[in-house]
């Protein structure tokens, strides 16, 4: 499996936009936990329940990166951090699992610039020039408290990257439910195009600039919870765009109600025919 990042996420230009693309870790990893056929062993623990909205920040030698991750009841996962000192981020995206409260799991993941301010000079990049990875994640979850996650990895030239150690704290939104009503109308992407979700949870969207236009559909996971289910298909992009017609997406979402306008967030990946993906996050505001 690869990763298209760097230049590519130019492609995207409404799904894009504003939006970034952020650096996190993946493979697979396992608990170490098992279990005993002593009947005297105390029993084991309950798997701690993964879905949040997990919140992060760290600084570190004046620089802050902050970090959003989605995480459903069943361990899907896409993680979104920006460094505000150099305008570079990326996204991480992959299956978490949880024995006991020992949290494991596996991703692929990308770094990109989320900013093209005149300030920002760094080249979003690994120190090989590599725009992506994969790698490990491994920690502990309390749930609906805390996820602490250490994330390990090889870009896609095979350097080994520095261990990175994630401590996020519940965000109550999880908990205030979803809806296709709350989610329905127009919403506008950072390059003013609008995209439309009626009331069957149906998504359209074109960009005059691309050509392209986006069918799909956004689904309730639970409806106890605020993150949505995502999946799209690509046609009718023009010139280097039209590497995505046929391509089809799928990820997740979450409303923010917190402020106006009312932000939804996206994050996804988008598989391209030779199997190839593109990793995106992206937000649209109503």
């Amino acid at each position: 499996m690869s990763v298209m990042i760097g230049n590519r996420q130019r492609l995207l230009t409404w799904w894009l936009g504003s939006s970034f693309m952020l650096a996190g870790c993946g493979g697979t990893a396992t608990s170490g936990l098992g279990s005993s056929s002593n009947s005297q062993s105390p029993p084991a623990a309950a798997n701690q329940s993964l879905g949040g909205i997990w919140t992060s920040q760290y600084s570190s030698n004046g620089t802050t990166v902050s970090t959003v991750a989605l995480v459903t009841e069943t361990g899907e996962y896409f993680s979104i951090s920006k460094n505000q000192s150099n305008g570079c981020a990326g996204l991480a995206t992959g299956q978490l699992s949880a024995n006991g409260n020992v949290v494991s799991g596996s991703v692929i993941f990308a770094t990109a610039a989320f900013s093209f301010g005149s300030a920002v000079t760094t080249a979003c990049v690994y120190p090989d020039g590599s725009a992506s990875g994969i790698g490990t994640v491994s920690g502990t979850i309390a749930a609906r408290s805390s996820l602490i996650l250490t994330a390990s990895g090889n870009t896609s030239q095979g350097s080994v990257l520095p261990s990175v150690t994630y401590n996020s704290t519940f965000d109550q939104r999880y908990d205030t439910g979803s809806s296709i009503a709350a989610i329905s109308g127009n919403w506008t992407g950072p390059a003013g195009v609008i995209m439309s979700i009626d009331g069957g949870g149906v998504i359209f969207a074109q960009d005059p600039a691309s050509g392209c236009v986006v069918n799909g559909t956004i689904s309730v996971i639970d409806s106890h919870y605020d993150v949505y289910s995502v999946r799209i298909k690509y046609g009718d992009c023009q010139g280097a765009n039209a590497v995505l017609n046929g391509a089809s997406a799928s990820g997740l979402a979450s409303l923010d109600q917190s402020g106006i306008p009312s932000v939804l967030d996206l994050a996804y990946t988008v598989t391209l025919s030779g199997g190839q993906k593109i990793i995106v996050a992206a937000e649209a505001t109503r």
